[in-house]
């Protein structure tokens, strides 16, 4: 799992107080790659959002992508 993707999930079991809730994800490899294809997934429209609109010829999506691994 990327290391900010993985960091950023248990940040969210500390927050919300429900550590067996990432127990399944760190457990089974399965588990693990879904958790992080939907935290890619949630990267990727952001990024798209931020690259379907102008900010001056910049394609801040891409640093987005770059920044959490998905993308390089």
């Amino acid at each position: 799992m990327n290391e900010i993707i993985k960091r950023l999930a248990e940040q969210a079991v500390e927050e919300t107080n429900l550590p067996a809730a990432f127990w399944w994800v760190t457990q089974d490899p399965k588990m693990a790659r879904v958790a992080e294809r939907f935290a890619e997934l949630i990267v990727e429209e952001c990024a798209t959002v931020m690259n379907d609109n102008d900010f001056e010829g910049s394609s801040i999506g891409n640093v987005i992508l770059n920044h959490f691994g998905i993308k390089e």
